[in-house]
C-alpha cells in the first residue's frame, strides 16, 4: 500500500476542517445514495445508520492523513460491523460497491473544489494524495465487502435452518403452535397473516437433491415475480409429491376475493413454467392448522379431479369443496353413488344425464349433442325422474345429481390411473 503522505500546512488545515465537519464531504454522498436503488427504500433507522457510517468513514480518512497512522484492529472491526449491518438492511452488494465508488469520487471532488485556485495545493493532491486515497478506500471497501459476504453466507445458512424448523413443525409437529410462531418471527414473517397455498404438479425427474432444490427455488422466484410478492414472503416445501408454496393474503381481503384473485393470476403461470402440469389453490387460512389445511386443500383440488389433456390448468378447492365434504361422510357418499347405480343399468340414461349437466341443463343443446329428437330427450329425462323420484327443475336435486356425477368421474379417472 502507498505510504501515508505528509500534509502541507494548507492541506492539513482543510483536512482538519473536514474532520470536524464531515457533512462537508458526506452531505452530497448521502443525498445521492438515498435516491439510489438498494438504498432508497431503507427504513428511517437504516438511513440514520448510513449517514453515521458515511461520517465515520470521512473522519477516518481525515484522521489517517492528519495522524499518519493506518487502520487499527478496532477500526477494522467497526468497518466489518458496517458491512454486516448492510446485509440485514437489505442493501444489495452491487449497491454497496456503487456507494464506495460514489463516495471516493465525491470526497476527491470536495478537495479539488478547494484547490481550484491554488496550484500548489492541486499539485499536492494529484501527486501525493491521489495514489494513497485510492489505496486507502480500497482497503476500507475490502474490509466492509468481505464482512458483508461472510454475513450473507451466515444469514443464508440461518434462514435455511429456520426453514427446516418450519417444515418440521408443519409436517411432523403441527401441535407446536409456539415453535411455529417463533420460527416465523425469526424469519421476519407475521404469524397472524393469513396464508393460502398453491400446489404445483410437476413431472418427477431422476435428479440429484441439490438440483431439485435449485429448480424449486427457481420456480418459487418465478411465482413471486409473477404475483408481485417479495420472494422472502413465500414459504415452500415438497409435500405429497407436490411443490407447495404458501402465499400471504392481502390485508382486508375476504376469502372469496383472495380465491378469485389467485385464480386469475395463476392462470398465466403455466406459460411461464412450461413443465407445470397443473395448479391447485387452497382456501385462505391462518395459524399452523390453517397452513396445513390450505395445503391439503390445494392438493385435493388436483387429486379429486385430475387434469385431462396435456394443457396445464388451475383448479380451486372452492370448486370441489362440496364433493370433498361428501367423500368424508360415508352415508352421504353411499346415497349419492346409489343414485348413479340406479341409472347404470340403462347406459343411455346415464349418458343423457351427463350431457344434460355438461350442456348447462339446456334441453335443445343436450338433444343436439346427443343427436336425438327433443321428444326422445324428454322421454329419457322423464325416465330418470321416475327411477330416482327426482325433479330436474329442483335446485336441490340438481345439486345432488351434479355432485354424484362428479364423484363418478373422479372414480373412473382414478381407476384409469391404476
Amino acid at each position: 500500500m502507498t505510504p501515508i503522505p505528509t500534509l502541507s500546512a494548507r492541506l492539513a488545515t482543510i483536512t482538519r476542517e473536514f474532520a470536524n465537519t464531515p457533512s462537508l464531504l458526506t452531505a452530497k454522498i448521502n443525498s445521492q445514495l438515498n435516491g439510489m436503488a438498494g438504498y432508497k427504500d431503507l427504513t428511517p433507522e437504516a438511513r440514520k445508520d448510513l449517514e453515521n457510517s458515511l461520517s465515520y468513514t470521512a473522519r477516518l480518512w481525515c484522521e489517517t492523513l492528519l495522524t499518519g497512522e493506518g487502520l487499527s484492529q478496532d477500526t477494522r472491526r467497526t468497518l466489518k460491523e458496517i458491512g454486516c449491518r448492510r446485509v440485514h438492511q437489505g442493501v444489495p452488494l452491487q449497491s454497496l460497491m456503487r456507494g464506495f465508488s460514489l463516495g471516493v469520487r465525491e470526497i476527491w471532488s470536495g478537495y479539488l473544489e478547494l484547490a481550484r485556485d491554488d496550484d500548489a495545493l492541486s499539485k499536492e493532491l494529484l501527486l501525493q494524495i491521489s495514489g494513497y486515497m485510492f489505496d486507502f478506500f480500497d482497503d476500507i471497501a475490502e474490509e466492509v465487502v468481505q464482512a458483508y459476504l461472510e454475513e450473507q453466507i451466515q444469514k443464508v445458512r440461518w434462514r435455511e435452518h429456520l426453514h427446516q424448523r418450519l417444515y418440521h413443525f408443519l409436517l411432523h409437529s403441527p401441535q407446536d403452535t409456539e415453535g411455529f410462531e417463533d420460527t416465523l418471527s425469526a424469519l421476519g414473517l407475521d404469524a397472524s397473516t393469513p396464508r393460502v397455498a398453491l400446489a404445483l404438479e410437476l413431472p418427477l425427474r431422476p435428479v440429484q437433491p441439490l438440483q431439485r432444490e435449485d429448480e424449486f427455488d427457481r420456480m418459487t422466484l418465478q411465482v413471486a415475480r409473477h404475483l408481485k410478492i417479495p420472494v422472502k414472503e413465500l414459504i415452500r416445501v415438497w409435500y405429497r409429491d407436490r411443490l407447495v408454496i404458501w402465499l400471504p393474503g392481502i390485508k382486508g381481503e375476504t376469502l372469496t376475493q383472495c380465491d378469485q384473485r389467485l385464480s386469475d393470476s395463476a392462470a398465466s403461470l403455466p406459460a411461464l413454467l412450461p413443465s407445470l402440469r397443473g395448479i391447485g389453490i387452497g382456501l385462505l387460512n391462518q395459524g399452523i392448522a390453517g397452513w396445513i389445511g390450505t395445503a391439503e386443500e390445494a392438493i385435493k383440488a388436483i387429486d379429486l379431479f385430475p387434469f385431462d389433456g396435456a394443457k396445464a390448468r388451475v383448479r380451486r378447492y372452492s370448486t370441489v369443496l362440496i364433493e370433498d365434504s361428501v367423500r368424508s361422510h360415508d352415508n352421504t357418499l353411499r346415497y349419492l353413488m346409489s343414485l348413479i347405480e340406479q341409472l347404470s343399468h340403462e347406459p343411455e340414461l346415464l349418458l343423457t344425464l351427463e350431457t344434460f349437466f355438461s350442456s348447462g341443463r339446456h334441453r335443445a343443446q343436450t338433444a343436439k349433442t346427443l343427436g336425438i329428437h327433443p321428444n326422445t330427450l324428454n322421454y329419457r329425462t322423464g325416465r330418470i325422474e321416475n327411477l330416482l323420484g327426482a325433479d330436474l327443475n329442483d335446485i336441490n336435486w340438481v345439486s345432488r345429481l351434479d355432485t354424484a356425477l362428479k364423484l363418478r368421474r373422479h372414480s373412473i379417472s382414478k381407476g384409469q390411473e391404476r
